[in-house]
């Protein structure tokens, strides 16, 4: 978990109890993922800095990644060597996870930096920004390889295909993109909402894409499309104020949303029909995900 406190936190997830030391920076910490052999623990955090922990103890194993301005967001690449950041600074940086040192030159943008992924075979880096575009760049040298992506608003969320071929861009132009990984060319027409659209997220056979949205003081909805058409379902998922976050099961049966109506909801991606009562929480809930073994929220 990472929390304004200053800290993030691991937790074991059948006792709820604290596994080794708090993760702490000097100031909110904004994002923490795990390595993908769980072993290590990326943060970002307002102080200006990512870190790398070790999962275990809680130590600092490396020195902290400086930048210029509050890092919004951290991942570690597929094969765990690397770690790329977005920061406020209006870069993206990408990172040796073995000494904490750059790997390659910022990655510039116009405008601050809200999210980074890698693709999942490791080879490039999209990010998303403020300015309006998305970018795909070489992960080993910094060097963009499409045009910039283009919105006519702020992009907040990137993410990859599985495949690595596709890259799709979500923004507050009410829109989300599906673009060409090798030329940056568009491959359907915009998926359009009702109101921003904050995240967007591939099936795990990349035949289908879950996207989340809504305007403020306004009921949001989820929706899957057709992600070579991108034709959408004949169905949405719907909560009473905007969804910031969707995704589906490991089996992409069932789909999870999460909004600023202070719940959680589970669905059945088929019929858009409701699986569970409301998850109901004290206040906007901004993420909500499954459990590898999909038996949990």
């Amino acid at each position: 978990t990472a929390s304004e406190d200053q800290t993030a936190r691991v937790w074991d997830a059948t006792t709820g109890a604290p596994i080794g030391l708090a993760l702490r920076h000097d100031g909110p910490v904004s994002f923490a993922a795990f390595s993908p052999d769980g072993l290590w623990i990326v943060t970002a955090s307002d102080d200006f800095t990512a870190r790398l922990w070790d999962a275990a103890t809680g130590e600092q194993f490396v020195p902290a990644m400086k930048h210029g301005s509050n890092v919004v967001h951290a991942v570690f690449s597929p094969d765990g060597r690397q770690v790329a950041t977005a920061c406020s600074d209006q870069t993206a940086r990408v990172w040796d996870a073995m000494s904490g040192r750059p790997s390659c030159p910022p990655m510039m943008h116009a405008d601050k930096l809200r999210k980074v992924a890698f693709s999942p075979n490791g080879r490039l880096v999209a990010t998303a920004s403020e300015d309006g575009t998305g970018r795909v760049w070489n992960a080993l040298s910094g060097v963009p390889v499409t045009p910039s992506l283009k919105h006519n608003d702020g992009v907040r969320h990137v993410v990859f295909s599985p495949d690595s071929a596709r890259v799709v861009t979500t923004s507050e132009d009410e829109t989300a993109r599906v673009w060409d990984v090798a030329n940056g060319e568009p491959l359907t027409s915009p998926l359009r909402h009702a109101g921003s659209v904050w995240h967007a997220e591939f099936s795990h056979d990349g035949q289908w894409l879950l996207t989340a949205g809504g305007a403020l003081g306004r009921p949001g909805e989820a929706k899957i499309w057709d992600a070579k058409t991108g034709e959408a379902r004949p169905v949405a998922f719907r909560h009473n104020r905007p969804i910031q976050h969707a995704s589906f099961s490991p089996d992409d049966r069932w789909v999870v949303t999460a909004s600023v109506d202070q719940s959680a909801r589970v669905w059945d991606a088929e019929t858009g029909e409701p699986i569970s009562p409301p998850l109901r929480q004290n206040n906007t809930v901004w993420h909500a995900q499954f459990s590898p073994d999909g038996r949990q929220v």
